[in-house]
């Protein structure tokens, strides 16, 4: 239903006044859940910890935090993992952020969907599902997942949602096993009408492994890869020349991590992000509302007097995270020079197209 308080309003203000109004109340407008970290195939790159154990949270606490962050002014909810179909109360909770009024959508490897889940999700539309690729044979998606049969289970999964009207999309990770199979991975999207996500960021694992970092393609090849995307050039160059440039600022976290956005982890903690550390409550121990209301302590942490980012004239280019840059390099206010080569590849090529 649509409310008739905005109809006279045009969508690009109404944006526009919804944006003002979550910065200004510091509105908790985006999150993210991950139902479990436990996983049915094993990436190379997967930036969680083994975790082989039982979920975090009852059925009971995840229904109770939806309810709280709803409560607190949420709208948009991720729900994620880990495999999130893993779990036997997925619908349950699932169904009860659909009645919570939450837009919802699904991060999922999509082996798990069968007939019976593909009419579920149907009956319960959620705002769109992305589902991870790794390649566009089966023996490299296979690869990267450790797990046989799993390209196969993730296309059928796929198809399955796609025919029954599911808002669908794919992603996918370049790195090393797969720097080749970009192209006919934008295949199997343009074939079947979907979008392709490709995010060429690999991190160190939230536990400090650093494995993943072996599997990182140079930032030229990623780079080449990016603009291989159809309309990739034009969206960059649009947004440049739209944006202009940026501000100096002051705060470590300039997005809107920990100020209109909130990421709840397997057991119950809520951070600003998934990659920020700091701070962090248990919703175990107290109510969301509370804990918001205490996450506004990630504006009082200011960048460095010696932290480049702040001020960089490639910002609008550039990836660049401090919860990212905590994990590579030991610390948030220390920038990660991979990050920063990217974006000097994408200005180069936005600058060499105008």
């Amino acid at each position: 239903m649509v409310c008739n308080t905005y109809s006279l309003v045009g969508n690009a203000e109404f944006l526009s006044l919804l944006n003002d109004r979550v910065c200004e109340g510091r509105i908790p407008l985006c999150g993210s859940i991950d139902l479990t970290d436990r996983c049915n195939i094993n990436c190379v790159h997967c930036y969680i910890r083994d975790n082989d154990e039982a979920d975090g949270m009852s059925t009971e606490q995840a229904c109770s935090y939806i309810d709280q962050l709803a409560e607190a002014g949420c709208l948009f909810l991720l729900i994620t993992g880990g495999e999130p179909l893993l779990r036997d109360d997925f619908r349950d909770i699932y169904e009860h952020a659909k009645m919570a009024g939450l837009v919802v959508s699904l991060f999922t490897n999509a082996t798990l969907v069968d007939e019976s889940m593909a009419e579920f999700l149907a009956d319960f539309l959620p705002h769109t599902i992305e589902i991870s690729i790794y390649g566009a044979t089966a023996s490299v998606h296979d690869r990267v997942t450790r797990v046989d049969g799993s390209f196969e289970k993730t296309m059928r999964g796929f198809k399955l949602l796609k025919d029954r009207g599911v808002d669908v999309s794919l992603k996918t990770i370049l790195m090393t096993l797969n720097r080749d199979e970009l192209e006919g991975m934008l295949d199997i999207a343009k074939v079947n009408g979907v979008k392709l996500r490709v995010d060429g960021a690999i991190f160190p694992r939230l536990d400090g492994g650093r494995g993943p970092l072996e599997l990182r393609l140079s930032p030229k090849e990623v780079v080449e890869r990016e603009f291989m995307i159809p309309g990739r050039a034009e969206h960059w160059r649009a947004f440049v020349e739209k944006v202009g440039k940026l501000e100096p600022s002051e705060s470590l976290y300039d997005c809107g991590a920990g100020m209109s956005c909130f990421h709840v982890t397997s057991a119950g903690i809520l951070k600003p992000c998934l990659m920020a550390p700091e701070p962090s409550f248990d919703l175990k121990e107290m109510a969301f509302s509370d804990a918001w209301r205490k996450m506004s302590a990630i504006s009082d942490v200011k960048a460095g007097a010696d932290y480049p980012c702040s001020s960089c004239d490639r910002r609008l280019l550039c990836d660049s995270c401090p919860g990212f840059f905590g994990l590579e390099m030991g610390g948030e206010g220390v920038y990660s020079e991979y990050v920063c080569e990217i974006a000097g590849e994408r200005e180069k090529r936005v600058s060499s197209k105008r």
